[in-house]
Order: C-alpha cells, then sequence, then structure tokens
C-alpha cells in the first residue's frame, strides 16, 4: 500500500465543505474533459510545487481519491484552471484521468479570474519573503480591478485578507514594496537579506 500523506489529506477534508458551500452559490459541478484545460497565464504558486510533490500528490490521490474538485472558468468552448493546478499535474502525469472533477464559474473578467486563483490559493503558508512578492501581485490587481469598478472598500483590507496578515502588516510591506530597490527585492526573495533588515532600511 502507497504511505499516506495525512496532512494533504486533511487539508483536502478540511477544505471540501467550503469548496462545495460556495460552489453551489457561484459554480456548477461537472466532468471536464482534461484535454479541455489549459493553465491560468500567471500562476506564481505553481513555482513552489516539484516533480516529488506532483508523485506524492498523485499517490495520495489514487489512495483515497480527489477530495476537493478544480476550480475552472469558461473560456470559450475551453476552461481555464484556477485552482489546482498541482492537482492537474499529478493527476494527467501519473495518474492518466481522462476527466476530472470541476467546479465551473463563468466570468468575463481576466481580472476576476486572476483574483479566483489568488483567493484559491490564500490558506497556503508563505514565508514573509514570499509575501512580499505577493503583496505587489495582489496589489497590482486590485488596483486594476479597483480602477474598473470590479472591487469596492479599502485596499488595505483585501490586501490584508488576500495575505492573511493585519493591515498594520500590510503597510509594512507597502513601505518595502515602495522604499527597496529593485536589487534590495531581489536579495530578500533570494534569502540575502533578512525581511527584518530590510523592513529597517525601508523604514529609513
Amino acid at each position: 500500500m502507497k504511505k499516506l500523506n495525512l496532512g494533504n489529506i486533511n487539508a483536502g477534508l478540511n477544505s471540501l465543505k467550503a469548496a462545495t458551500d460556495n460552489a453551489a452559490q457561484n459554480g456548477r459541478f461537472e466532468l471536464i474533459d482534461t484535454a479541455l484545460i489549459d493553465f491560468a497565464a500567471k500562476n506564481s504558486y505553481a513555482a513552489d510545487d516539484n516533480e516529488e510533490s506532483y508523485k506524492e500528490l498523485a499517490a495520495n490521490i489514487d489512495e483515497v481519491g480527489l477530495l476537493t474538485p478544480l476550480g475552472v472558468i469558461v473560456n470559450g468552448s475551453r476552461y481555464t484552471l484556477f485552482s489546482g493546478e498541482r492537482r492537474f499535474r499529478a493527476i494527467t502525469t501519473y495518474l492518466h484521468w481522462t476527466k476530472v472533477p470541476c467546479y465551473v464559474f463563468e466570468t468575463k473578467s481576466v481580472r476576476k479570474a486572476q483574483l479566483m486563483l489568488h483567493q484559491a490559493n490564500a490558506s497556503r503558508e508563505y514565508t514573509p519573503q514570499r509575501k512580499l512578492q505577493l503583496y505587489e501581485e495582489y496589489r497590482e490587481l486590485l488596483e486594476e480591478m479597483k480602477e474598473a469598478g470590479e472591487i469596492k472598500g479599502g485596499m488595505q483590507e483585501h490586501l490584508a485578507k488576500l495575505m492573511g496578515v493585519s493591515e498594520r502588516s500590510v503597510r509594512y510591506y507597502k513601505q518595502m514594496s515602495e522604499q527597496l530597490t529593485p536589487e534590495e527585492k531581489d536579495d530578500v526573495a533570494e534569502g540575502r537579506l533578512d525581511i527584518k533588515e530590510a523592513r529597517e532600511r525601508a523604514v529609513k
């Protein structure tokens, strides 16, 4: 018997009810041909995955099933994946499924689709260094959506919710984003510059 990763299974079980409730209000459930599913144009979260994680997840899915369906957005006659790229790669590469359970959502806004991608990954754990990168991605998208009238409310509130931090922490990330040089941001991302020191430099 394959070795189960109980952390992955429990995470799937914990998110299953929320995903089901959300889909019941906003989407529909379908079995989709895997050949009709495309990856999101911009998904920086996939950079954290690797072949070993795909294999491990495939073994778990093979043993207990797919606990949480993928999330896709209708795109003409095809579908764009916004939630579950790692699951999709595991399923298609190692399990060779031809159809996969999905929650299907309708939206004509590329920005809303990108926001759904961010929301689907909001529960992941990220280092402060990674959160600085995500802050800039989130802020750029939310500013475009606010200008287009697609979201309302304060920017800091939206950012705090997406990042899973307080609005005070959002202000710290804002300082670093605006005050650090591109080179310093690269140093933060690569671990050459400690996040505490980066914050101190931004304040100065």
